[in-house]
């Protein structure tokens, strides 16, 4: 016991003094600097909007990852169980395929509802305002360096809650549902380009427009810069909790929200889409290969 209260404390301690000197380093740089270009355009994005969007996001999650997954599950599970070798096999593989199917309707339904919107040069502000004069290209590479600087505080946070979590609770074996889809993948090459291409790129696309894009946008035009960041930081990191992760839930929501305050700052910041899309999947991408080399 007393050894994993030493091994907390160090990962606290060098997180601690890396958050210090990124942060430190990102201030020198200019990092936190405001944008030289006030822009007088700005996304216009009003409520029904949002609901729709939300909407189609969760209803496509709900019905086809989750309604349908399940019951193919559960059909296949009665056919395959008597068969030992089949069933390890091709129950993870469907259970991806239809994650794979609902993520790529959720994309085409989001593209038809943004289609059929009245205001599409409104809503193309929401991935870019060139009224900035920076390209596209040097938007995704700050968005990338961004990791540098978030990395080692949204950590830090993490670490922190474990380290309560470990003195209140004691010793708590907790793993993250995108971890356990990960690891299920291992096994098999098809099952892990599903996944990577699942975490890596369809979730911060997605993700990011409707929560900087879309959520984001709407705070702002009610409450100002700073509070949209916050509330739809908060939004983001809630949305990611479950309830077979327990406790874990806790430093996951915690260091969520502390990483989807840089998303929405580096949006402002860039007013780019393309520059929080960057930074996400970085982040995620560094993610599973540090997930894949404690595996």
């Amino acid at each position: 016991m007393q050894d994993l209260l030493i091994e907390h404390s160090e990962t606290l301690l060098l997180f601690a003094i890396l958050s210090a000197l990124s942060l430190w380093m990102a201030k020198i740089f200019g990092y936190f600097k405001p944008s030289a270009v006030v822009s007088p355009h700005s996304p216009i994005i009003s409520f029904s909007q949002v609901v729709g969007i939300f909407s189609i996001y969760l209803g496509t999650l709900l019905f086809i990852g989750t309604g349908i997954g399940k019951s193919l599950n559960l059909f296949l599970s009665s056919i395959l169980s008597s068969n030992t070798l089949l069933s390890p096999f091709y129950l993870p593989l469907l259970s991806s395929l239809v994650q794979l199917l609902a993520t790529l309707l959720v994309a085409y339904f989001i593209f038809l509802f943004c289609k059929v919107q009245k205001d599409r040069i409104n809503l193309l502000l929401i991935w870019k305002d060139h009224a900035t004069h920076c390209s596209i290209a040097k938007d995704i590479g700050i968005g990338m360096t961004s990791w540098v600087v978030s990395f080692p505080l949204v950590t830090l946070v993490g670490s922190i809650f474990d380290l309560l979590i470990y003195l209140v609770y004691g010793n708590q074996e907790y793993e993250q549902v995108a971890v356990q889809y990960l690891k299920m993948s291992l096994g098999s090459s098809i099952l892990f380009g599903i996944a990577m291409f699942t975490v890596v790129i369809a979730a911060p696309f997605l993700e990011e427009l409707l929560f900087r894009g879309f959520l984001l946008n709407f705070f702002k035009r009610y409450l100002g810069r700073t509070a949209a960041i916050v509330l739809s930081s908060l939004a983001f990191a809630l949305f990611h909790f479950s309830l077979s992760q327990d406790l874990g839930n806790i430093p996951l929501v915690a260091s969520l929200f502390t990483l989807a305050l840089f998303l929405g700052y580096i949006y402002e910041k860039q007013r780019s889409l393309f520059a929080s899309i960057s930074l996400h999947m970085t982040f995620n991408a560094i993610s599973v290969i540090r997930i894949l080399s404690t595996s």
